[in-house]
């Protein structure tokens, strides 16, 4: 007996009627893109319906966000369409299939579609991990990027720096020092080692200027902290070493720039 083709049905809606994802998660839309595709649907046709869900006397983008961008900028009419009834959750999940298939997804993005399914619908870490194949230790990963300073998240979202390496420099609390590692690790590229390296550098920078009293030791009322002093290596003069300046250079530029100092000295 002769199998019969299942074919999928599809409407024709208007596009003023359609309303575009709630929550959009994708941080940007590439401009270019959605221009090659508007070409390509105006000359051989709207292939592939887009799906949308009911939403009183409207509709609700469900799938196919490009696809309606790229007709709505060749203002077409209508657009071919899967109507389906679906509850928000529902919606939620599938876009956020969608979503999680595209291969240029940044690790921001894909954080901010976890945290939109736990926040908006409660979902648990483990929850959305088992409906995305995932361990619960990548989600809360990737979710916890959010929690990272702007500057280096859309670092790590323009491919700028890798994701361990924004990971490690935002462990620099120093707004200033941060901006600077950032720049240079954009500019010239940067290792997980490097960037670590970096962190444990204004770490240890960072400890001589404390007193005390900041690093949460109290002082006894008679007790005076003692002054450590450190030769200059170019004037060889004492210097109190909470003062002293650190410059981050090879080997060597360190023996050249320190014999040349001492040459003009």
């Amino acid at each position: 007996m002769q199998k019969k083709e299942l074919k999928t049905e599809y409407q024709d809606v208007e596009l003023k009627l359609i309303d575009e994802p709630d929550g959009r998660i994708r941080l940007e839309i590439d401009s270019d893109e959605i221009a090659s595709l508007a070409e390509n649907i105006s000359e051989v046709g709207q292939i592939q319906p887009i799906k949308l869900a009911k939403k009183n006397k409207r509709f609700e983008i469900v799938a196919g966000e490009r696809r309606y961008i790229a007709i709505k900028s060749l203002e077409w009419d209508t657009i071919k369409a899967i109507i389906a009834d679906m509850k928000p959750e529902q919606i939620a999940l599938e876009r956020a299939s969608e979503n999680l298939q595209r291969k240029d997804l940044s690790p921001i993005e894909e954080g901010a579609t976890y945290a939109d399914l736990a926040e908006k619908y409660n979902m648990s870490i483990r929850k959305i991990g088992d409906k995305f194949g995932h361990a619960a230790s990548r989600i809360k990963r990737m979710i916890d990027l959010l929690a990272l300073q702007p500057e280096i998240q859309k670092a790590i979202h323009n491919k700028q720096i890798t994701l361990i390496v924004g990971e490690v420099l935002a462990q620099i609390d120093e707004p200033k020092e941060r901006k600077k590692n950032l720049n240079y690790a954009i500019d010239n590229g940067c290792t997980r080692e490097v960037a670590e390296g970096w962190v444990g550098d204004f770490r240890r920078s960072s400890l001589p200027g404390r007193s005390i009293v900041e690093q949460g030791v109290p002082l006894e009322p008679n007790i005076t902290t003692q002054k450590i002093y450190q030769a200059c290596e170019v004037c060889e003069d004492p210097v109190e070493i909470q003062a002293m300046k650190m410059l981050r250079i090879c080997p060597g530029c360190y023996k050249i720039v320190i014999d040349n100092l001492k040459q003009g000295a």
